[in-house]
């Protein structure tokens, strides 16, 4: 019985967080488009630098919350830094285009509507998934690419 109950569970997070999701990525294209018709303008480059900043302090803060100590949490931050320097060095360079990628985001709402920005966003998943496959490599079922030719041609239909 409890098995049944595990299950209705789940399917009723996963339901919520799709939900939520849609909500949040359709509620974050209307609202930013938006912002950008407001006077005085804003610099794309604040909101992207105030998004991350907000990021940093919602993850130390359930950091402090996971140790129960505002000290505890920033001498473990300082250690972690300090053992693995060089890997965290090493996200620069993803970090450094993710950056890149917010600040298009932001041009890209300011010259487009929004449902083309949002139709134009979802082909980062084919060009991923492109560049998986020449960069790293990767190889694709059958399956996968029929998948992303499918969602290619709804983006396009």
């Amino acid at each position: 019985m409890e098995q049944g109950v595990n299950h209705a569970w789940d399917a009723a997070l996963r339901a919520a967080c799709l939900a939520l999701i849609v909500v949040q990525n359709s509620s974050l294209i209307l609202v930013t488009s938006y912002s950008r018709t407001l006077s005085p303008p804003y610099l794309a480059s604040v909101a992207v630098f105030f998004a991350e900043v907000l990021k940093l302090g919602a993850a130390f803060a359930l950091l402090v919350s996971e140790d129960r100590s505002v000290s505890r949490a920033a001498r473990q931050v300082v250690l972690l830094i300090r053992e693995h320097g060089w890997e965290t060095v090493q996200f620069a360079i993803p970090a450094l285009c993710y950056t890149l990628q917010n600040n298009l985001w932001y041009y890209a709402l300011s010259h487009l509507d929004p449902v083309t920005a949002a139709v134009t966003s979802q082909m980062k998943v084919m060009t991923t998934a492109i560049a998986s496959v020449i960069m790293l490599g990767r190889r694709l079922t059958a399956l996968q690419w029929l998948s992303l030719l499918g969602l290619t041609a709804g983006l396009v239909v």
